[in-house]
């Protein structure tokens, strides 16, 4: 009797710890805790990720866009701008999911159903589309463009898919998420 507390003792740890790492969801705000503006140890305390930089990586993150991930978070990337969180991007190997439960490799029909009523929801094909309605994008959230800037304002997340299933989601500042390219990304060498 008493073997099989403890075994189930364990199994409730070994769960807590699993569903701490599933409670992490996307949102236009960032990843749970770890909010768009945060810096890079906020990002780390808030995913309980370390970031393994090198001391080049770490200066050139403060002063560029650039790109950071790790290997605890598969499929998961951390867009930084001036040191403060800009974006968080899910691709292929993401065990995340967004508030509304949408993830990578879902088809794009759940997406369609899940947002479809959001008042600030928009699909469309990508820019990349070639008039075949394969390459589609749903995008949610609240952006105006500031023509003083020349950049959006306000906070977007964006849910690619090819051909039926979303291949990407990008949640953040939607001067990142709006754009089609980005010339200046880059893995923070």
């Amino acid at each position: 009797m008493m073997h099989s507390k403890i075994v189930l003792a364990g199994l409730v740890i070994a769960v807590s710890a699993a569903s701490a790492q599933t409670d992490m969801t996307l949102t236009t705000a960032g990843l749970g805790a770890a909010t768009i503006g945060s810096t890079l140890q906020q990002v780390e305390k808030a995913t309980n990720v370390s970031f393994q930089l090198n001391p080049n990586q770490r200066k050139n993150w403060l002063v560029e866009e650039c790109y950071i991930s790790s290997n605890s978070l598969p499929g998961v990337g951390f867009v930084f701008e001036r040191g403060r969180l800009l974006a968080v991007t899910l691709g292929k190997g993401a065990r995340i999911t967004t508030r509304s439960g949408i993830a990578v490799g879902d088809a794009e029909r759940k997406a369609i159903d899940l947002l479809k009523n959001d008042p600030t929801y928009t699909r469309g094909e990508n820019h990349y589309g070639d008039g075949s309605m394969t390459n589609m994008e749903i995008v949610v959230g609240k952006a105006k463009f500031n023509p003083q800037r020349n950049a959006y304002d306000g906070m977007l997340m964006k849910i690619s898919s090819v051909k039926g299933s979303i291949d990407s989601i990008e949640a953040g500042r939607a001067s990142y998420v709006a754009l089609f390219e980005r010339e200046n990304s880059g893995e923070c060498m």
